[in-house]
């Protein structure tokens, strides 16, 4: 059976935190909820994962954070352009380490990146299955794990 019950909220972080430290030089920290405040403009990355198991992945944080990890893996100043790429190139890293934890096939999709103030965002016809919260110097980031409904046990 494939499940992502041998993905946890220790595996979610541990998973995150090589992507940021292995990419951006930067040390991720567990924290218990989100400390970004309601009035940053947000940048949300996600991909989805398909085959076996039917689900996805989004990372979350501010669009200002969002600048700094791209100014940090560019090494320059991050334009509009940038900071999606980066984002979506991050997620894509902490997606693809998740998929590596299934069992049986499974494909990638390209990274979404949504930015804006009050976003609202769901992957549609899933539900969140875990998030977890961590912070560095740069900020905190949430990275969410999506389950499609009926996803469970599915063999295409």
């Amino acid at each position: 059976m494939n499940t992502v019950a041998n993905i946890g909220e220790k595996e979610m972080r541990a998973i995150a935190q090589n992507v940021w430290s292995a990419t951006l030089g930067l040390e991720l920290q567990a924290v218990s909820e989100n400390v970004r405040t309601v009035d940053d403009p947000t940048l949300i990355a996600s991909v989805q994962i398909t085959g076996a198991w039917q689900g996805g992945v989004s990372v979350h944080c501010s669009c200002a954070q969002a600048r700094r990890f791209a100014a940090l893996m560019f090494g320059a100043e991050a334009s509009a352009s940038d900071t999606r790429d980066a984002m979506g190139e991050l997620t894509n890293m902490v997606g693809g380490n998740l998929k590596g934890c299934l069992t049986g096939p499974a494909q990638l999709s390209l990274p979404t990146v949504f930015e804006g103030s009050e976003v609202q965002f769901a992957i549609h016809g899933a539900q969140r299955l875990r998030q977890v919260c961590m912070q560095c110097e740069e900020g905190s980031i949430s990275v969410v794990l999506w389950e499609q409904n009926g996803a469970e046990g599915r063999t295409s």
